[in-house]
Protein backbone atom coordinates (compact mmCIF):
# COMPACT_ATOMS: atom_id res chain seq x y z
CA UNK A 1 0.00 0.00 0.00
CA UNK A 2 1.45 3.23 -1.12
CA UNK A 3 1.62 6.35 0.97
CA UNK A 4 -1.00 8.44 -0.84
CA UNK A 5 -3.39 5.09 -0.39
CA UNK A 6 -2.56 4.95 3.32
CA UNK A 7 -3.58 8.96 3.62
CA UNK A 8 -6.83 8.28 1.94
CA UNK A 9 -7.59 5.22 4.33
CA UNK A 10 -7.22 7.17 7.45
CA UNK A 11 -9.04 10.17 6.55
CA UNK A 12 -11.69 8.20 4.51
CA UNK A 13 -13.99 8.21 7.54
CA UNK A 14 -14.00 12.07 8.44
CA UNK A 15 -14.42 12.83 4.37
CA UNK A 16 -17.55 10.65 4.04
CA UNK A 17 -18.70 12.07 7.33
CA UNK A 18 -18.54 15.74 5.87
CA UNK A 19 -20.03 15.05 2.69
CA UNK A 20 -22.78 13.39 4.33
CA UNK A 21 -23.41 16.48 6.64
CA UNK A 22 -23.49 18.62 3.60
CA UNK A 23 -25.78 16.48 1.99
CA UNK A 24 -28.74 15.99 4.22
CA UNK A 25 -28.39 19.57 5.95
CA UNK A 26 -28.74 20.80 2.35
CA UNK A 27 -31.58 18.37 1.87
CA UNK A 28 -33.18 19.53 5.54
CA UNK A 29 -33.32 22.85 4.79
CA UNK A 30 -35.00 22.68 1.85
CA UNK A 31 -38.27 21.65 4.08
CA UNK A 32 -37.54 25.94 5.30
CA UNK A 33 -39.91 27.81 2.67
CA UNK A 34 -40.88 31.15 2.78
CA UNK A 35 -43.76 32.91 1.05
CA UNK A 36 -43.17 32.21 -3.03
CA UNK A 37 -42.53 28.35 -2.50
CA UNK A 38 -38.41 29.45 -1.68
CA UNK A 39 -35.97 27.60 -0.07
CA UNK A 40 -33.19 30.47 0.53
CA UNK A 41 -31.30 28.52 3.50
CA UNK A 42 -30.70 25.48 1.12
CA UNK A 43 -29.29 27.71 -1.61
CA UNK A 44 -27.29 29.36 1.01
CA UNK A 45 -25.76 25.81 2.52
CA UNK A 46 -25.19 24.93 -1.49
CA UNK A 47 -23.25 28.55 -1.34
CA UNK A 48 -21.40 28.19 1.73
CA UNK A 49 -20.08 24.72 0.63
CA UNK A 50 -18.34 25.85 -2.35
CA UNK A 51 -16.66 23.88 -5.17
CA UNK A 52 -15.12 20.28 -4.75
CA UNK A 53 -16.40 17.81 -3.33
CA UNK A 54 -18.35 19.02 -0.35
CA UNK A 55 -20.46 21.46 -2.70
CA UNK A 56 -21.17 18.39 -4.83
CA UNK A 57 -22.60 16.51 -1.81
CA UNK A 58 -24.49 19.76 -0.63
CA UNK A 59 -26.18 19.99 -4.22
CA UNK A 60 -27.32 16.46 -4.43
CA UNK A 61 -28.69 17.17 -1.18
CA UNK A 62 -30.78 20.02 -2.55
CA UNK A 63 -32.03 18.05 -5.60
CA UNK A 64 -33.25 15.14 -2.97
CA UNK A 65 -34.64 18.33 -0.68
CA UNK A 66 -36.57 19.92 -4.52
CA UNK A 67 -38.03 16.40 -4.72
CA UNK A 68 -39.25 16.33 -1.27
CA UNK A 69 -40.68 19.12 0.12
CA UNK A 70 -41.00 21.40 -3.20
CA UNK A 71 -43.51 21.07 -5.90
CA UNK A 72 -42.56 21.08 -9.36
CA UNK A 73 -43.07 25.05 -10.34
CA UNK A 74 -40.78 25.12 -7.07
CA UNK A 75 -38.35 22.85 -7.82
CA UNK A 76 -37.75 23.70 -11.60
CA UNK A 77 -36.28 27.45 -10.41
CA UNK A 78 -34.32 26.57 -7.27
CA UNK A 79 -32.55 23.77 -8.83
CA UNK A 80 -31.75 26.18 -11.49
CA UNK A 81 -30.41 28.48 -8.93
CA UNK A 82 -28.29 25.93 -7.10
CA UNK A 83 -26.45 24.29 -10.21
CA UNK A 84 -25.49 27.95 -11.10
CA UNK A 85 -24.45 28.51 -7.64
CA UNK A 86 -22.16 25.31 -7.47
CA UNK A 87 -21.20 25.97 -11.45
CA UNK A 88 -19.87 29.55 -10.42
CA UNK A 89 -17.83 28.56 -7.22
CA UNK A 90 -16.18 26.11 -9.46
CA UNK A 91 -15.43 28.21 -12.30
CA UNK A 92 -13.74 30.17 -10.07
CA UNK A 93 -11.98 27.86 -7.94
CA UNK A 94 -8.40 29.05 -7.22
CA UNK A 95 -8.49 32.42 -7.48
CA UNK A 96 -7.95 34.27 -5.13
CA UNK A 97 -11.45 36.40 -5.22
CA UNK A 98 -12.96 32.80 -4.24
CA UNK A 99 -10.99 33.23 -0.93
CA UNK A 100 -12.76 36.21 0.14
CA UNK A 101 -15.36 36.23 2.78
CA UNK A 102 -18.14 38.06 0.72
CA UNK A 103 -17.66 35.91 -2.87
CA UNK A 104 -20.15 32.84 -1.59
CA UNK A 105 -22.69 35.20 -0.20
CA UNK A 106 -23.50 37.65 -2.75
CA UNK A 107 -22.53 35.38 -5.77
CA UNK A 108 -25.56 32.90 -4.28
CA UNK A 109 -27.54 36.13 -3.33
CA UNK A 110 -27.42 37.42 -7.01
CA UNK A 111 -27.70 34.03 -8.76
CA UNK A 112 -30.72 33.37 -6.87
CA UNK A 113 -32.14 36.81 -7.95
CA UNK A 114 -31.44 36.55 -11.50
CA UNK A 115 -33.26 33.04 -11.66
CA UNK A 116 -36.09 33.84 -9.92
CA UNK A 117 -36.53 37.58 -10.85
CA UNK A 118 -37.19 35.80 -14.45
CA UNK A 119 -40.02 34.06 -13.13
CA UNK A 120 -40.94 36.83 -11.24
CA UNK A 121 -41.53 39.00 -14.10
CA UNK A 122 -43.10 36.08 -16.46
CA UNK A 123 -46.07 35.85 -13.43
CA UNK A 124 -49.26 37.79 -13.73
CA UNK A 125 -48.69 40.18 -10.67
CA UNK A 126 -44.91 40.83 -10.67
CA UNK A 127 -45.35 43.79 -8.17
CA UNK A 128 -46.82 41.35 -5.89
CA UNK A 129 -44.37 38.69 -5.93
CA UNK A 130 -41.51 41.14 -6.32
CA UNK A 131 -41.11 41.61 -2.50
CA UNK A 132 -41.04 37.88 -1.42
CA UNK A 133 -38.48 37.40 -3.81
CA UNK A 134 -35.87 40.29 -2.36
CA UNK A 135 -36.93 38.81 1.18
CA UNK A 136 -35.84 35.40 0.03
CA UNK A 137 -32.93 36.82 -1.90
CA UNK A 138 -31.21 38.51 0.83
CA UNK A 139 -31.77 35.32 3.16
CA UNK A 140 -29.55 33.38 0.47
CA UNK A 141 -26.97 35.71 0.94
CA UNK A 142 -27.25 35.90 4.85
CA UNK A 143 -27.47 32.00 5.48
CA UNK A 144 -24.46 31.46 3.16
CA UNK A 145 -22.40 34.19 5.62
CA UNK A 146 -23.19 32.60 8.56
CA UNK A 147 -22.89 28.85 6.97
CA UNK A 148 -19.77 29.31 5.75
CA UNK A 149 -17.66 28.96 8.81
CA UNK A 150 -19.45 25.58 9.35
CA UNK A 151 -19.48 24.30 5.83
CA UNK A 152 -16.33 25.45 3.90
CA UNK A 153 -14.40 22.64 2.74
CA UNK A 154 -10.74 23.01 4.87
CA UNK A 155 -11.65 26.51 6.99
CA UNK A 156 -14.33 24.76 9.27
CA UNK A 157 -14.75 26.61 12.65
CA UNK A 158 -17.20 26.14 14.89
CA UNK A 159 -18.89 29.88 15.52
CA UNK A 160 -21.26 30.29 18.14
CA UNK A 161 -23.20 32.54 16.23
CA UNK A 162 -23.35 29.94 12.86
CA UNK A 163 -24.44 27.02 14.96
CA UNK A 164 -27.27 29.51 16.23
CA UNK A 165 -28.10 30.03 12.98
CA UNK A 166 -28.23 26.84 11.54
CA UNK A 167 -30.22 25.48 14.41
CA UNK A 168 -32.90 27.96 13.72
CA UNK A 169 -32.40 27.58 10.65
CA UNK A 170 -33.43 24.03 10.97
CA UNK A 171 -36.02 24.49 13.86
CA UNK A 172 -38.34 26.64 11.25
CA UNK A 173 -39.18 23.63 9.19
CA UNK A 174 -40.68 21.96 12.12
CA UNK A 175 -42.69 25.16 13.16
CA UNK A 176 -46.53 23.28 11.25
CA UNK A 177 -45.28 19.84 13.09
CA UNK A 178 -47.48 19.32 16.15
CA UNK A 179 -47.97 17.19 19.45
CA UNK A 180 -51.37 18.21 21.24
CA UNK A 181 -51.53 21.40 19.69
CA UNK A 182 -48.29 22.50 20.16
CA UNK A 183 -45.52 23.33 17.55
CA UNK A 184 -42.21 21.04 17.78
CA UNK A 185 -40.35 23.77 16.04
CA UNK A 186 -41.48 27.09 18.17
CA UNK A 187 -41.10 25.19 21.38
CA UNK A 188 -37.23 23.87 20.67
CA UNK A 189 -36.68 27.20 19.13
CA UNK A 190 -38.09 28.66 22.53
CA UNK A 191 -35.76 26.39 24.38
CA UNK A 192 -32.59 27.01 22.04
CA UNK A 193 -33.43 31.14 22.39
CA UNK A 194 -33.92 31.03 26.37
CA UNK A 195 -30.18 29.27 26.56
CA UNK A 196 -28.60 31.11 24.38
CA UNK A 197 -29.46 34.75 25.91
CA UNK A 198 -28.88 33.07 29.30
CA UNK A 199 -25.61 31.68 28.32
CA UNK A 200 -24.26 34.77 26.36
CA UNK A 201 -26.55 37.87 27.87
CA UNK A 202 -29.52 40.52 27.00
CA UNK A 203 -27.92 42.07 24.02
CA UNK A 204 -27.19 39.04 22.27
CA UNK A 205 -30.80 37.33 23.60
CA UNK A 206 -31.73 40.33 21.81
CA UNK A 207 -31.05 39.96 18.95
CA UNK A 208 -31.32 36.06 18.53
CA UNK A 209 -34.46 36.79 19.52
CA UNK A 210 -35.60 39.17 16.88
CA UNK A 211 -33.79 37.45 14.25
CA UNK A 212 -35.68 34.12 15.00
CA UNK A 213 -38.75 35.69 15.29
CA UNK A 214 -38.77 37.91 12.18
CA UNK A 215 -37.79 34.54 10.05
CA UNK A 216 -40.45 32.82 12.12
CA UNK A 217 -43.01 35.77 10.94
CA UNK A 218 -41.94 35.83 7.37
CA UNK A 219 -41.87 31.65 7.13
CA UNK A 220 -45.23 31.77 8.02
CA UNK A 221 -46.88 34.26 5.71
CA UNK A 222 -48.93 36.05 7.97
CA UNK A 223 -47.45 39.84 7.35
CA UNK A 224 -47.48 40.85 11.37
CA UNK A 225 -44.13 41.28 13.55
CA UNK A 226 -45.67 39.01 16.45
CA UNK A 227 -42.69 36.28 16.86
CA UNK A 228 -40.40 39.16 15.94
CA UNK A 229 -41.65 41.24 19.36
CA UNK A 230 -41.99 38.28 21.47
CA UNK A 231 -38.74 36.69 20.99
CA UNK A 232 -37.16 40.13 21.00
CA UNK A 233 -38.53 40.68 24.55
CA UNK A 234 -38.22 37.28 25.34
CA UNK A 235 -34.73 37.33 24.73
CA UNK A 236 -34.11 40.63 26.72
CA UNK A 237 -35.71 39.15 29.63
CA UNK A 238 -33.94 36.17 30.50
CA UNK A 239 -30.53 37.53 29.29
CA UNK A 240 -30.97 40.26 31.75
CA UNK A 241 -31.30 36.94 34.47
CA UNK A 242 -27.94 35.43 33.17
CA UNK A 243 -26.35 36.40 36.29
CA UNK A 244 -28.98 34.56 38.87
CA UNK A 245 -30.81 31.11 38.64
CA UNK A 246 -31.67 29.31 35.68
CA UNK A 247 -34.88 29.04 36.56
CA UNK A 248 -35.82 32.60 36.64
CA UNK A 249 -34.56 33.14 33.13
CA UNK A 250 -36.27 30.43 31.98
CA UNK A 251 -39.86 31.66 33.89
CA UNK A 252 -38.72 35.16 31.72
CA UNK A 253 -38.48 33.98 28.77
CA UNK A 254 -41.78 31.92 29.01
CA UNK A 255 -43.56 34.51 30.88
CA UNK A 256 -42.60 37.19 27.84
CA UNK A 257 -43.13 34.80 24.98
CA UNK A 258 -46.61 33.92 26.16
CA UNK A 259 -47.34 37.03 26.96
CA UNK A 260 -47.13 37.98 22.89
CA UNK A 261 -50.38 36.29 22.35
CA UNK A 262 -53.17 38.71 23.55
CA UNK A 263 -51.05 41.07 21.94
CA UNK A 264 -51.80 39.70 18.44
CA UNK A 265 -54.63 41.12 16.55
CA UNK A 266 -57.20 39.09 15.92
CA UNK A 267 -57.17 36.48 13.37
CA UNK A 268 -60.04 35.20 10.90
CA UNK A 269 -63.31 34.80 12.57
CA UNK A 270 -62.99 36.97 15.67
CA UNK A 271 -59.93 35.12 17.18
CA UNK A 272 -57.65 36.46 19.47
CA UNK A 273 -54.08 35.07 18.30
CA UNK A 274 -52.64 31.76 19.69
CA UNK A 275 -49.48 32.70 20.94
CA UNK A 276 -45.42 32.23 19.44
CA UNK A 277 -45.65 28.37 20.30
CA UNK A 278 -49.50 26.67 20.73
CA UNK A 279 -50.51 26.19 17.30
CA UNK A 280 -49.76 29.69 15.95
CA UNK A 281 -49.44 28.81 12.46
CA UNK A 282 -49.05 26.10 9.55
CA UNK A 283 -52.10 24.31 9.21
CA UNK A 284 -53.71 24.94 12.01
CA UNK A 285 -54.34 29.05 10.90
CA UNK A 286 -55.37 27.78 7.81
CA UNK A 287 -58.37 25.68 9.51
CA UNK A 288 -58.63 28.51 11.80
CA UNK A 289 -59.33 30.70 8.72
CA UNK A 290 -61.36 28.19 7.13
CA UNK A 291 -63.55 27.15 9.89
CA UNK A 292 -64.47 31.33 10.81
CA UNK A 293 -67.55 30.53 9.19
CA UNK A 294 -68.69 27.73 11.35
CA UNK A 295 -67.26 29.19 14.53
CA UNK A 296 -69.82 32.08 13.92
CA UNK A 297 -72.39 29.79 13.34
CA UNK A 298 -72.95 31.79 9.59
CA UNK A 299 -72.99 30.31 6.30
CA UNK A 300 -72.51 33.12 3.28
CA UNK A 301 -73.01 31.94 0.10
CA UNK A 302 -72.14 34.04 -2.74
CA UNK A 303 -75.62 36.05 -3.50
CA UNK A 304 -74.69 37.42 0.15
CA UNK A 305 -77.54 35.69 2.05
CA UNK A 306 -76.82 34.33 5.10
CA UNK A 307 -78.27 30.78 6.74
CA UNK A 308 -77.74 29.73 10.29
CA UNK A 309 -74.97 26.64 9.88
CA UNK A 310 -75.24 22.96 11.65
CA UNK A 311 -72.81 22.84 14.67
CA UNK A 312 -70.93 20.32 11.82
CA UNK A 313 -70.54 23.42 9.76
CA UNK A 314 -72.92 21.55 6.80
CA UNK A 315 -76.08 24.32 5.66
CA UNK A 316 -79.72 23.06 6.17
CA UNK A 317 -81.39 21.71 3.03
CA UNK A 318 -83.67 24.60 2.03
CA UNK A 319 -82.26 28.31 1.56
CA UNK A 320 -83.62 30.77 3.87
CA UNK A 321 -85.14 33.51 1.58
CA UNK A 322 -87.88 36.03 2.01
CA UNK A 323 -91.09 35.92 -0.02
CA UNK A 324 -90.14 37.86 -3.72
CA UNK A 325 -87.11 37.93 -3.46
CA UNK A 326 -83.82 35.85 -5.34
CA UNK A 327 -80.77 35.37 -5.70
CA UNK A 328 -78.72 35.93 -9.01
CA UNK A 329 -79.16 32.99 -11.36
CA UNK A 330 -76.07 30.48 -12.43
CA UNK A 331 -77.28 31.42 -16.07
CA UNK A 332 -79.14 34.26 -16.80
CA UNK A 333 -77.82 36.35 -14.15
CA UNK A 334 -81.65 37.61 -13.99
CA UNK A 335 -83.15 38.02 -9.89
CA UNK A 336 -84.79 34.96 -8.76
CA UNK A 337 -83.35 32.72 -11.28
CA UNK A 338 -81.23 30.93 -9.03
CA UNK A 339 -81.11 27.52 -8.16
Amino acid sequence: MGHRDMIWSRHQPAQLLAWGIRFFLAAALTATQTPGDYAPFALGCVAACGPGAGGIAALLGAGVGAVLFLDFSGALPFLAAAILIFTTAAAFQGLKLLEGPLFHPLAGAGLFLAVSGIYVLQSLSPLRNLAPCLAATALVGISAWYYQPLLQAGGERPEPDSLLFLAGSILLALVDVELAGVSVGRSLLCLLLAYTAYQRGAMTGVAAGLGAGLAADFCSGRGGVLFGAAYGLAGLLAGSRSSGRRIWAALAFWGAAAAGGPLHAPAAGGRGGSGPVFDAAGPGLRRQAGDAGRDTGVSRRAGGDARPADPDGRRPAGPVRQHGQGSPGVHGGEPGGGL
